[in-house]
């Protein structure tokens, strides 16, 4: 005569199983809220993880540095700009992809309005014409970038070196 299987022991099996599968990133699955510090590179730092925005490209030409502020801050112009869009508060979604030593979210800010809730960094970004639209951007993007072109804003303007 056959037995069931101890439900138990099932579900025991399971739960390791999904510790498994979560492992030490599990608590990297859920958004990300915080101050966040915009880096040389252009990457976050919130909470002590490392926040790269999903599906921009940021040229890192060359450094250009705001004195108005003290103490004066010296990075590439997309990151100065990008800079101005945190001021604090970041908020990040579920992250999107892991890699080395953090994670790629889309990341967004408060908006200016009372109708506009939260703002897309990435797309603020494209939209200025300070960053680029990578290849797995969501198409958004894509038509933000041929806008901000066609607008001949930021690295889009004759003055900046084209960087693609």
């Amino acid at each position: 005569m056959r037995t069931l299987p101890d439900l138990s022991r099932l579900g025991a099996l399971c739960f390791l199983a999904l510790g498994i599968c979560l492992g030490a990133e599990g608590a990297h699955a859920a958004s990300l809220k915080g101050f966040a510090q915009v880096r040389d590179d252009g990457s976050l730092s919130i909470q002590g993880r490392i926040v790269r925005l999903k599906g921009i490209y940021l040229p890192i030409d060359e450094r250009s540095c705001r004195t108005f502020i003290r103490p004066a801050r010296c990075a590439a112009e997309a990151v100065l700009v990008l800079d101005d869009l945190v001021e604090g508060f970041v908020h990040c979604e579920a992250n999107v992809r892991m890699f080395r030593n953090g994670t790629e979210a889309f990341c967004s800010v408060e908006g200016q309005s009372i109708l506009d809730s939260r703002q897309d960094l990435g797309a603020l970004m494209i939209q200025q014409g300070f960053a680029l639209a990578r290849e797995d951007a969501p198409p958004r993007y894509r038509a933000l970038e041929r806008l901000a072109q066609a607008q001949e804003r930021g690295l889009w303007n004759p003055g900046f070196v084209n960087l693609r």
